[in-house]
């Protein structure tokens, strides 16, 4: 039967006390985990509010017309919401449900129509050790996997921010899962049971995941295999080019994966060991064909990484529904403005995931302004983006963080706002700005306490660009080894271009800047140093109201007083490379006493830094550093007390040659 002729009806006749609320569902033509979903979690905000009469129905002609979409309407006692499928209905009950938490009233008349911006939304999960793509998944290596308390408190957080799928990254996750008569050598070596209990827990995950409306998504390298496999075959971990046993075992594996899970799609990384000249040949002759032999059809996306425009314009409508993939600004937040490149990459199939990557400038600290991620958000819309893929603050260690705390702390938890701003924007980009600022003050009131909450916001929307504005700035790298709060040595500073991919007319470059001052050139543009006096300006700002909050919380208050050292951590990085500017400026102009001067201030700064995180941070980042020095992997995780020395050389060298 078509869905337009299906009905389905839910009242909840809800009495004073909640002991006496009654539910009858009606739902005789859809049997859909979604509406269960829906209506379980109604009754736990409902049970005491006041007496209310609710009808669910599901009505594909709908004025909205998308997928996902609903309407909510408020009569008096009467409300009904009106889902264009079973998720759309799912989230009208969740919108409906966060109206009456808290003993909330419903305001007598409401008439709400709700559709999303993108269709994909998504969090990410790394099922690989840093360093390790290839990585066998145990207990032992992923405990996080195989608790199923921890994952229905997580699922619930993505479903009621309207997240609706999951990415795993694993070099080659098939063989983990599903038993592989083919090849059994691709899972001799797994400790006894483990398939057979990887195989329940995803499969259990799978069914969680779908009535929330979240799919799973696996992301894999190529050519990667087992790390059975390998041994077996003595294959190296990458493998640059197909043969006939690899092409064969990765699409048998991948048959027999999606062919076995619920609610599984794929995610492709052409690379990182696929010769580009084979990427096309082995999406569209090994990896499609095997999907579709599977019977199913899950959406599947394929990153712009190892594999160019060219190429993947020969994969494109081979497969439906195919979405590209690619990063908003490499692998950091270095503007509200996208990679421009993405709007090719969107013109390909239509259907294109923004990446928000490691974002390896903000490490560690915690950002989530409102108004600058709406931005993005706009931004990736404006050029084509119908998907978001976003990253959690610390990937390779989830689901706990770096900050020193008598217990670890669980990273939805510790960055809420991050997801839950992401997650907010994902579905409704169009949102106005005084709306905003109520939204998130009364969010923020339900946080810190009411007093506290227009400080927060502040916070956030102040500290917003300092960071970012650094990393354009600088650029010294386009990947997470790169940290702009772990310092940088002047030489490295004098040779910055800034951000190559965004044009900055209004700014002056580095390099352009010191030639200038060498020949007395004027500028007219914002100079490094001017840039960096207003971002120094806006952290100061964002530490007084991070202060101001810590004061005024009633609530959450170990986290209202980690806002403020973060406030003060990342002003005392913008003031060392403010200072570090003015010694390039000094030396640029001959003026040695100046230097010098310059230069033991923004030492002083980072020792101040170091000591300032030395009780909040147990680290800076999780990867091997790059600059300002490039630290082997046993020095990871680094913390600014490994940088410290460096930064003293170099200061002694100076003082020296003096």
């Amino acid at each position: 039967m078509m869905l337009r002729r299906l009905l389905c009806g839910i009242w909840l006749a809800l009495g004073a006390m909640p002991a006496m609320a009654a539910v009858r569902v009606d739902f005789p033509q859809v049997a859909d985990s979604r509406i269960d979903y829906g209506v379980e979690q109604l009754k736990k905000a409902a049970s005491a509010a006041s007496r209310l009469r609710v009808r669910v129905t599901l009505d594909p002609p709908m004025t909205t017309g998308t997928a996902e979409s609903y309407r909510l309407r408020v009569d008096g006692d009467a409300v009904s919401i009106i889902g264009h499928d079973a998720a759309g209905a799912m989230y009208g009950m969740l919108d409906l449900a966060q109206r009456l938490k808290g003993g909330r009233t419903l305001p007598a008349e409401l008439d709400v129509t709700e559709k999303p911006s993108l269709s994909l939304r998504g969090t990410c999960i790394l099922l690989m050790k840093l360093g390790t793509y290839d990585y066998a998944i145990t207990p032992d290596g992923f405990p996080f996997f195989y608790d199923k308390t921890l994952w229905r408190e997580y699922l619930d957080f993505l479903a009621e921010n309207r997240f609706n799928y999951i990415a795993f990254w694993n070099g080659h996750p098939f063989d983990y899962f599903v038993k592989l008569a083919k090849y059994p050598e691709a899972q001799r070596g797994m400790e006894a049971g483990l398939l057979e209990r990887n195989h329940q827990m995803l499969m259990w995950l799978g069914q969680e995941a779908k009535k929330r409306n979240i799919w799973l998504m696996f992301q894999f390298y190529n050519i990667h295999t087992s790390v059975y496999f390998q041994k077996a075959h003595q294959l190296p971990a990458w493998n640059p080019k197909p043969t006939p046993l690899l092409a064969d075992y990765t699409a048998y594996c991948i048959e027999r994966f999606v062919a076995e899970f619920p609610a599984v799609g794929l995610y492709i990384c052409p690379g990182e060991a696929l010769k580009l000249e084979y990427t096309d040949s082995w999406i569209n002759d090994v990896i499609f064909p095997a999907v579709k032999r599977s019977g199913k059809n899950p959406p599947i996306m394929i990153r712009a990484w190892g594999i160019d425009l060219d190429h993947m314009r020969k994969v494109a409508g081979n497969y439906r529904p195919l979405y590209t993939e690619r990063k908003f600004n490499v692998e950091m937040i270095a503007s509200t403005e996208i990679d421009p490149e993405n709007a090719d990459w969107a013109r390909v199939t239509g259907n294109h995931v923004v990446n928000i990557h490691c974002v390896g400038n903000l490490e560690p600290f915690r950002w989530s302004p409102p108004a600058y991620i709406q931005k993005i958000v706009r931004n990736s819309l404006r050029v084509g983006a119908t998907g978001l893929h976003l990253y959690p603050r610390k990937a390779w260690r989830w689901p706990y963080g770096c900050d020193r705390l008598p217990q670890p702390e669980l990273q939805w938890r510790r960055d809420w706002m991050w997801f839950e701003a992401w997650g907010r924007y994902a579905w409704n980009a169009d949102r106005a700005p005084k709306d905003e600022q109520e939204f998130w003050i009364g969010r923020l009131a339900v946080q810190y306490g009411a007093a506290a909450a227009p400080h927060v916001l502040a916070y956030h929307e102040n500290i917003a660009d300092v960071l970012p504005a650094i990393q354009r700035l600088i650029w010294l790298g386009n990947d997470n080894h790169t940290v702009v709060s772990a310092g940088i040595l002047l030489d490295q500073l004098e040779r910055a271009g800034g951000v190559p991919f965004l044009p900055l007319p209004e700014l002056v470059r580095i390099p352009e800047w010191l030639e200038g001052l060498r020949n007395g050139t004027h500028f007219d543009r914002q100079t490094p140093e001017d840039l960096m006096a207003a971002k120094l300006a806006e952290a100061d700002r964002a530490s007084r109201e991070a202060a101001a909050a810590a004061a005024a919380a009633t609530s959450s208050g170990a986290d209202a007083r980690a806002l403020a050292t973060d406030a003060q951590a990342v002003a005392l990085v913008a003031r060392f490379y403010l200072d570090k500017l003015r010694a390039a400026r000094a030396r640029a102009r001959g003026d040695q006493g100046g230097f010098v001067a310059q230069m033991r201030s923004s030492l002083d700064d980072f020792r101040q830094l170091t000591k300032l995180t030395a009780s909040t941070y147990e680290s800076l980042s999780d990867v091997p550093a790059w600059n300002p020095v490039q630290f082997k992997p046993d020095i990871c995780p680094y913390h600014w007390s490994d940088i410290l020395p460096y930064m003293e050389r170099e200061f002694a060298r100076i003082s020296k040659a003096r």
